[in-house]
């Protein structure tokens, strides 16, 4: 989606280069010497740019389903000047079967060097889909100095899947989770090399949207994660299931055995479960990669697992009792989040009523009607649909995480809510449905372009996304997105749970607003009750 430049060099040149090669991005090759080679990026404006740079071993074959291996050093200089193709995956049009797709990209200013802020970025998409190759970050890089990474991990069955056989090879008796065992390999890769790019491996910021956001939620419960990052930016979090390794195994046999069904109920998978458990691990291996990519969609997008070994506990607990990866926190949604959810209009009464009952159950859907009543949303129930979508799936969750942390670390909330929002990605509209601030709109402000990666257009939209870089980088730069003289940007002020909470919220222009009101807006006192 991102069309990097590709960059001839002449490999002699290269052989020049001293044991710690440390070059200037000033050259249109600027060549820096990694743990496990040279790689070669491009210089494109005012950041240097290294793209697809393997951080782990392929994972195809017998390293499918197991942590990240090493990679093997390369003798030859990398190309890393080139995007690579998505991990596998089938979702959002995009289908790949690539298990060569560890890799992460590397975005500097131009001169190598230094101790500036690092940013590690990881992508959104369900746990089932997604790439880095949609996310350039050279607006951060270049209006804050920053060195940006963004990060590709596996997806749905291959950063997930969980089952007996898989318990029986691994030496902590798990399974599932690759996924996030991949981002602690990428945030290690972080630790030993981002020196030579010129970052700093003591001051790590995470950011990421929706799933990234959920993972970025997990690697704070992973005693793995420990010291890998200083702070995190989490953006529209996902409610998450929070599976027992037992349930998650059992939706995973019977998501295989559906996929054992010829289309298009299944894929013809061909891996029977009534065998042994090592016989059924070993056809999941030999499967086409493409097939397996159609395993399980609804299972993964679950995401991450309480195994008891890269989870070891619910994250509420960990939340409630403190013992967590305790690090500074930005946690935010966007106004009208659930837009992005809906796919059907829904016409009438009956046909909302009907909606909710499959979201709230029969008996509570009447009362989920009268607290989003049609008329509140222009007399649209498939507006009013898609609030309850969005508060029940985006916005109380990531309200219920915020509230929490906020008793054990410093955090930041907000609330983007900007009118007429420039989109990041091409999405439809259903003819009743305006999109408004939806699930990832805050993205393009984030990164400072459009669905087409056009820089935001002169004015408002413009100005919000550049107060919303500094506040990022401020934020990674110290811990506050606050400058320390309180000037050039509105102040933000800690979340503190309670009736006396504040929220930024992200508009034109930027102001502060109640947190109780907040609540009350997305009814999260309700969502967030303690079930009974």
């Amino acid at each position: 989606m991102r069309n990097q430049v590709r960059v001839v060099i002449a490999l002699a040149a290269l052989m020049c280069l001293p044991a710690a090669a440390q070059a200037d991005a000033s050259d249109s090759s600027p060549a820096v010497r990694t743990d496990k080679g040279v790689v070669v990026g491009a210089a494109q404006g005012g950041v240097a740019r290294f793209i697809g740079i393997p951080y782990a071993a392929p994972t195809g074959g017998a390293n499918r389903f197991r942590a990240p291996q090493p990679r093997q050093p390369w003798s030859t200089p990398l190309q890393a000047t080139q995007q690579v193709a998505p991990c596998a995956q089938d979702a959002y049009g995009v289908r790949s079967d690539n298990e060569d797709c560890l890799i992460l990209n590397v975005f500097a200013p131009p001169r190598l060097a230094g101790r500036k802020p690092v940013m590690v970025y990881l992508h959104g998409g369900g746990y089932t889909a997604g790439t880095s190759n949609d996310f350039d970050p050279t607006a951060i890089v270049e209006r804050a100095g920053v060195v940006v990474v963004t990060v590709d991990y596996r997806l749905g069955a291959f950063g997930f899947l969980a089952l007996p056989g898989l318990d029986a090879e691994s030496p902590h008796g798990t399974s599932g989770n690759y996924a996030l065992l991949d981002q602690q390999a990428a945030l290690r890769w972080v630790q030993r090399n981002i020196a030579r790019f010129g970052g700093n491996p003591r001051n790590v910021t995470l950011f990421g949207g929706s799933a990234g956001a959920g993972s970025i939620v997990s690697q704070l419960v992973s005693p793995g994660a420990a010291g890998l990052f200083q702070r995190g930016i989490v953006q529209s979090l996902p409610s998450t299931a929070n599976r027992t390794l037992d349930e998650a195994q059992n939706e995973w046999l019977a998501a295989i055995d559906q996929a054992n069904l010829p289309a298009p109920d299944g894929v013809d998978l061909g891996c029977p479960t009534d065998v042994a458990p090592s016989a059924l691990v070993a056809c999941l291996e030999a499967a086409p990669a493409q097939k397996l990519a159609d395993v399980g969609q609804d299972v993964a997008s679950s995401g991450p697992i309480v195994d008891g070994y890269v989870i070891p506990t619910f994250q509420q607990d960990a939340f409630s009792t403190g013992r967590f990866n305790r690090v500074p926190l930005i946690l935010g949604s966007n106004l009208n989040e659930g837009t992005f959810f809906v796919s059907s209009s829904i016409p009438t009464q009956a046909d909302y009523l009907s909606a909710l009952e499959g979201v709230v159950g029969p008996a509570f859907a009447p009362q989920v009607a009268a607290m989003y009543p049609a008329d509140a949303y222009g007399g649209s129930y498939t507006l009013a649909y898609a609030a309850v979508l969005g508060d029940v799936i985006i916005t109380c969750p990531t309200q219920q995480v915020r509230a929490a942390l906020s008793r054990h670390v410093p955090v930041y909330g907000y609330e983007f809510r900007q009118p007429d929002p420039v989109l990041f990605y091409e999405t439809s509209t259903l003819p009743d449905m305006v999109l408004g601030d939806t699930h990832l709109s805050e993205l393009a402000y984030v990164f400072g372009v459009d669905a087409e990666g056009a820089p935001l257009p002169a004015g408002p939209d413009r100005a919000l996304s550049q107060t919303v870089i500094d506040y990022w980088t401020g934020f990674a730069r110290t811990g506050s997105p606050n400058l320390p003289d309180g000037s050039a940007r509105p102040h933000w002020p800690s979340y503190q749970d309670g009736s006396n909470s504040r929220l930024l919220s992200l508009s034109t222009p930027v102001t502060t607003a109640s947190g109780a009101a907040f609540n009350a807006d997305h009814h999260c006192d309700v969502w967030n009750a303690p079930s009974e």
